[in-house]
């Protein structure tokens, strides 16, 4: 009885870490292959993600989705204890959007963060931020 099953975990876990290099978020490999996040970041913790992976898999998408942005805002909100006002943006200091530690998320006005992401720009090279 034990077997059949473990077979199918096996392949769970080996999709979940295939889906999550490709690079999406614990949260969309558990929604994708239908069990909990906590069983997803089990089998997918060892899983380093360079800064130069994680932009490779946004160029084939927009470079921060919706979800994203309000994710990151959501937590930072939830940390100061207030809603952001509108005119308040928060920023990836590593430029890995999938990367939502409160440590890698600060506050700027939309001047700062356009001045941020061109000295990143100025810092790497135009062609390696996608937007």
């Amino acid at each position: 009885m034990n077997g059949g099953g473990g077979g199918k975990i096996k392949s769970r876990k080996q999709q979940a870490r295939r889906l999550y290099r490709r690079g999406l978020s614990v949260r969309k490999v558990a929604a994708v292959i239908g069990c909990g996040k906590s069983a997803v970041w089990d089998w997918v913790r060892d899983i380093g993600r360079t800064k130069e992976a994680a932009w490779a898999v946004s160029e084939h998408r927009s470079y921060c989705p919706r979800a994203c942005r309000m994710r990151a805002r959501a937590k930072v909100e939830r940390s100061l204890g207030r809603r952001l006002l509108s005119s308040e943006q928060v920023h990836h200091k590593d430029c890995d959007y999938t990367n939502d530690r409160l440590e890698n998320l600060e506050v700027l006005t939309p001047q700062e963060h356009i001045e941020r992401h061109r000295q990143i720009r100025r810092q790497l090279g135009e062609s390696w931020m996608p937007f």
